[in-house]
């Protein structure tokens, strides 16, 4: 799964991470025990190049950048 982020349309880069996102919703749903958390209340969202962590003008800004947040609230 690797795309530059700094081609393609904002449409359809932002598509593409919230599919990478998803995946990552799937993985987490599919490790836990739906007594502990319900795999519907786990909520994906796509920043796609609107939060980045670093410049997307090269390769490692980019690296750093292209990621998936997990949070957990009580």
């Amino acid at each position: 799964m690797h795309q530059d982020v700094t081609s393609g349309s904002f449409e359809d880069n932002r598509d593409f991470a919230f599919e990478c996102a998803e995946t990552v919703k799937v993985e987490i749903a599919g490790l836990v025990d739906n007594a502990v958390i319900d795999a519907t209340a786990i909520n994906v969202k796509s920043n796609s190049e609107l939060n980045p962590v670093n410049s997307n003008t090269d390769f490692t800004g980019q690296r750093l950048s292209r990621r998936v947040e997990v949070w957990v609230r009580k």
